[in-house]
């Protein structure tokens, strides 16, 4: 059965001014009729930069291909100015200008700074941007409707939980434990040395007492060892005849 091809009608306009504004952006698209003709839409205003100046990009989901066509054919190698700015920077610039000139009469250090943001000059050469209209590589959007996990709000119902905080409260709401003193610190580290020599009743796992086990037998065993190297070499030095030199000794010996 042959694939049905699919309908491709989300665009990108790319390479328009770096300081575009969204807004009007907008205001061009509706002036060309193509309000209500599009769903989704997003909108990545650009910055100027000193290496490489980042253009603005838009996209677009048009409602079907004969307005994508429309939208190709309006937009297309459209010349778009930089510097445009939007009514409502204007008035947020004028309304700040307004308040300086009545106030001190020179405008702050911070909001020069902003305004000369506001205001940045156009490089030389990049006045105009030549709009480029083609089709999105990913044609899917997002949607619109966020998956909910079903379980979402309900841990006041859930029976762990309820019973962790039953058990932090009754911890909350008892005394606290007394801190233990140095005297105790001590007394508690002897009861454990002499549980661990065989001086005290002191409770040792099966386990522990089998490791200190083994640790004994092998420090008897390396003491033993010791002992018979120690006895063999007394034997030998008693069993040499006295005044009699060894035989290597005897040869190095120069004669008389």
């Amino acid at each position: 059965r042959p694939a049905m091809a699919t309908r491709r009608t989300k665009a990108v306009c790319r390479n328009l001014p770096p300081d575009l504004p969204e807004s009007v952006f907008v205001r061009a698209l509706a002036a060309e009729g193509f309000a209500g003709r599009y769903g989704y839409f997003d909108y990545a205003r650009g910055a100027w930069k000193q290496r490489l100046p980042v253009p603005s990009v838009a996209w677009i989901q048009f409602a079907d291909e004969q307005a994508l066509f429309d939208f190709r054919g309006a937009f297309g190698g459209r010349i778009f100015r930089a510097g445009e700015r939007d009514d409502t920077e204007e008035r947020d610039g004028g309304e700040s200008a307004t308040e300086n000139a009545e106030g001190d009469g020179e405008p702050a250090p911070e909001e020069g700074a902003r305004a000369a943001t506001k205001n940045t000059a156009v490089p030389e050469g990049l006045e105009e941007w030549r709009a480029r209209v083609e089709y999105a590589p990913y044609q899917k959007t997002p949607r619109g409707k966020q998956h909910r996990d079903k379980r979402e709000g309900t841990i006041g119902k859930d029976a762990a939980y309820l019973q962790f905080v039953k058990d932090l409260e009754a911890s909350m709401e008892a005394p606290p434990a007394p801190t233990m003193t140095a005297e105790q610190a001590l007394e508690r580290r002897e009861a454990a040395e002499r549980a661990a020599m065989g001086k005290s009743d002191f409770k040792v796992s099966a386990l522990l007492r089998y490791v200190m086990d083994q640790k004994k037998k092998e420090k008897d065993h390396r003491k033993a060892a010791k002992a018979a190297a120690k006895a063999a070499a007394k034997v030998r030095a008693t069993s040499r005849p006295r005044g009699s030199p060894t035989a290597p000794f005897a040869s190095r010996c120069p004669r008389l």
